[in-house]
């Protein structure tokens, strides 16, 4: 045993006394990508160091105090729907044990009466959610009437409610306004909070195809087993041919189907709801699905999908994503495998995915490249999401020379500047590129406007930061300088300034529509936004909504209120609410 001296002890606490410790409640990310991400939110390179350590915590270490005291008092903190705890280092710190089927969420109450907007009366209100916690310290000091902002632990199986009638002295009735900024993940399967029910590792694996059949059929009449084992009549299509308005059909195994049960009103988003949308497209038939049995509804049930005319089936698969086509719809029959064979099914590959794939049972870059195989250089739009790789890049620039339309989101520990730089200089037809929280250079975006003269539309969207002093105008130059002939540029939470916006409406004469969500650096008052207005036909300012982005805001954008928050004003739990 060894028992260093003291001065030791304090010497080595003195080297962490100014970081945090930072712990994720459910699912840690890759280092390097949290790493990335840390910086953009915390700080710029040089104001923080991040370290990784066992247990799953990670050390931030900062050299201002002040910053450190920002994050600590900013909040809450999540990243990629990762809620995370933030505490300060101390001597043998360890991790926090959760229990997840509770999670701390904050919560605005709007329309709270002026004599219940105290930390009792606010408790009060709150308690109908769950278990008051603490507010911030706006809300404390009655700086901002217009809502209060609470934390209140909440359970995974409890339903939010939208409205919480007050009952006032006088006998009249409040009705407080329940908002949730963010609420995290949350699977009722497993009664937890932290990954959702779509990405759950236990969700059952469909053993019987439910399919769209007339009763008595068999397996073999329905050519499902053509070209496949006979002696496994069951077919795995991952859920997608879940029946909505069809009505099920069950594959015994016997290989015969068993009555259909009542048509639901439910609608999936699976297969077959595909087949109904694009066969009503197609033939302009209106099918009424009712409890009645109706015979419009008789009519559509007893449909068998199987002998569509090839062309309304090749229109109703294209609808299709790659990964579904290739995982479940190609094996629903030999006249569906050919079909989906067809080179033309392929100038167009969406490989759009929720992001969990470590639950994926495939590879999906493998898949992608088969995908791209089948094209035979027809290949003109593709979607890669969270997936991409500098490998996979140059394997398409390898097989087309045709690419009209680029859509990378969340590629940038596995897709480098140079990756990008040398896969854009192989796509001189491009014409729309689209990246989603990837953290390329200003040089890569200039090598994309040199190489790519013919491109219309950029979205190059970001996170951003919520400390205003992070700001940077090299992308917006870099854009202003090589893409002259743009249409249509998106730039969602950019840290460009008011500089960068007018070097843009400099250099890109043509631009229509130009969105600036979340690019806090930004004014539009003055002379540049009035040109603004004049120029672009399409404007959305910084502070408008973003409810129709296909991608929740990581940062609490629309509750930023500087640094002047304090989460350690807690609420007294209300015992007679």
């Amino acid at each position: 045993m060894v028992a260093p001296p003291r001065e030791v002890f304090e010497k080595g606490m003195n080297q962490w006394r100014e970081s945090l410790v930072v712990q994720f409640i459910a699912g840690v990310p890759n280092f390097s990508l949290f790493k990335k991400l840390a910086k953009q939110l915390w700080g710029s390179d040089g104001e923080l160091e991040i370290l990784p350590t066992d247990h799953d915590l990670f050390i931030v270490k900062f050299w201002n105090p002040v910053a450190r005291d920002r994050v600590l008092e900013s909040g809450p903190w999540h990243i990629r729907n990762r809620p995370l705890i933030v505490r300060k280092w101390e001597p043998g710190i360890k991790p926090l044990e959760f229990d997840l089927s509770t999670m701390p969420v904050w919560f605005h109450l709007r329309n709270v009466p002026l004599e219940l907007f105290t930390q009792k009366g606010l408790s009060c209100i709150a308690s109908v959610l769950g278990t008051p916690l603490f507010m911030d310290r706006i809300t404390a000091n009655q700086e901002r009437l217009e809502y209060a902002k609470v934390c209140v632990e909440i359970d995974v199986l409890k339903e939010i409610p939208s409205h919480i009638d007050v009952k006032m002295r006088n006998g009249s009735r409040v009705s407080v306004t329940v908002e949730v900024p963010w609420m995290p993940p949350k699977c009722i399967g497993c009664s937890v909070f932290g990954h959702s029910e779509k990405t759950c590792a236990r969700k059952p694996v469909v053993s019987a195809t439910e399919v769209a059949m007339r009763p008595g059929d068999s397996v073999a009449k329905a050519n499902l087993d053509e070209g496949s084992d006979s002696k496994k009549p069951d077919i795995e299509l991952g859920g997608l041919l879940s029946a909505s308005k069809l009505g099920k059909a069950h594959i015994t195994k016997e290989g015969r189907v068993l009555e259909k049960s009542s048509c639901s009103k439910s609608v999936s988003g699976n297969l077959f709801e595909i087949l109904n949308s694009a066969v009503e497209k197609e033939n302009g038939d209106v099918f009424i699905n009712d409890d009645n049995g109706s015979e419009s509804s008789k009519e559509l049930c007893q449909r068998n999908w199987l002998e569509l005319p090839r062309d309304l089936t090749v229109s109703i698969l294209s609808r299709l994503g790659a990964i579904q086509i290739i995982e479940s719809a190609q094996k629903v029959c030999t006249q569906w495998h050919n079909i989906c064979k067809d080179p033309s099914m392929w100038r167009s590959i969406d490989m759009r995915n929720f992001g969990d794939l470590s639950s994926m049972p495939c590879d999906l870059e493998k898949m992608c490249m088969h995908a791209i195989d089948r094209s035979c250089g027809g290949l003109v739009d593709i979607n890669i999401d969270y997936f991409g790789t500098d490998e996979l890049l140059a394997y398409i620039a390898q097989r087309t020379s045709n690419l009209r339309r680029l859509r990378l989101v969340m590629c940038w520990w596995n897709v480098s500047d140079h990756g990008l730089s040398k896969a854009a200089s192989k796509f001189p037809f491009l014409e729309e590129l689209e990246i989603y929280f990837c953290d390329f250079d200003e040089d890569s975006i200039e090598v994309v406007g040199r190489c790519c003269p013919l491109l219309k539309t950029f979205k190059y969207n970001q996170e951003g930061s919520r400390f205003p002093s992070y700001r940077s105008d090299e992308e917006a130059l870099a854009i202003a300088e090589n893409m002259h002939g743009l249409r249509h540029l998106q730039l969602i939470g950019n840290k460009l300034t008011n500089r960068g916006l007018q070097a843009i409406l400099d250099g890109c004469p043509y631009l229509e529509s130009l969105d600036l969500r979340k690019c806090l650096r930004v004014n539009l008052e003055g002379d540049i936004g009035k040109r603004c207005a004049e120029r672009i036909q399409n404007l959305r300012r910084p502070n408008d909504s973003i409810h129709d982005f296909e991608f929740a805001a990581e940062i609490d954008f629309d509750d930023y209120d500087g640094y002047d928050s304090d989460y350690n004003v807690y609420l007294h739990i209300a015992t007679d609410a």
